[in-house]
């Protein structure tokens, strides 16, 4: 069960009533154009390494707000999507990811063989570039106006604005994460053995922001780690630390 989903954010709710839905509702349909995002509440969540994760946890009426421009904003993203990402994507699952995975390292296909690269973003929805993110963003101009305002929003009694990143408490934060890392899978694909894809030499698996790349034997790894950062930079982002590499 996800112990954060009753957390409210600064209207101090985690429920509205009937009526007050039906008058949300009738708000978005008149207001969704010149939204006012307000400013998110601080939670701290504990992670299994013994450390906190920050939510930003923004107020229902702004939840419902970002989850309209999601249902807008995905259907774009979805059709020009990498085929190996699978995080926080409709009909993609863990699982997924995993199958993909065991069938490129089983002995059928020599997985003894094979390296494993892992990368581990560092904070990357709290570092992630606001510029890059919201270009591949695809909505109507005034919606994308609000939403910059809603990246922008920042925590009540921390900081009036937020200069980078997405509260990682935001409807539309995983799916602003995939549109800025879309491509980061395909790294190191055009080392190709032969001219078949099926000779490729390092295949990238991606789930939101981890990934790993298996690669055969003759991969050039260096240069997939070089591409790797260079295009994290241009992002905001970086390797928290070195790629993981194991036999």
């Amino acid at each position: 069960m996800n112990k954060g989903r009753k957390s409210p954010g600064v209207d101090g709710k985690t429920a509205l009533s009937t009526k007050e839905r039906l008058t949300l509702c009738q708000k978005l349909n008149k207001h969704w154009y010149h939204w006012k995002h307000q400013q998110l509440r601080r939670v701290n969540i504990p992670k299994p390494n013994g450390k906190t994760r920050g939510l930003g946890i923004p107020t229902i009426a702004d939840r419902a707000w970002q989850a309209l421009l999601k249902l807008a904003a995905e259907p774009a993203y979805e059709a020009t999507a990498g085929e190996r990402s699978y995080g926080f994507r409709p009909g993609r699952c863990t699982a997924d990811a995993q199958k993909l995975i065991f069938d490129n390292l089983k002995s059928q296909t020599n997985g003894k063989d094979k390296l494993i690269l892992e990368t581990d973003i560092s904070k990357c929805f709290d570092e992630i570039d606001h510029k890059v993110m919201l270009d591949g963003v695809v909505l109507p101009i005034e919606a994308l106006k609000g939403l910059k305002s809603a990246v922008k929003a920042g925590v009540r009694g921390e900081y009036p604005s937020s200069i980078k990143g997405t509260p990682q408490g935001g409807v539309i934060s995983p799916l602003l994460a995939n549109i800025a890392l879309d491509g980061f899978e395909n790294l190191g694909s055009n080392q190709w053995k032969g001219s078949r894809r099926d000779g490729t030499l390092i295949r990238g698996i991606r789930y939101a922001d981890d990934a790993v790349f298996i690669c055969k034997p003759g991969a050039d790894t260096k240069r997939l780690r070089e591409d790797i950062d260079e295009f994290l930079k241009t992002r905001g982002l970086r390797i928290n630390e070195t790629v993981k590499a194991a036999a």
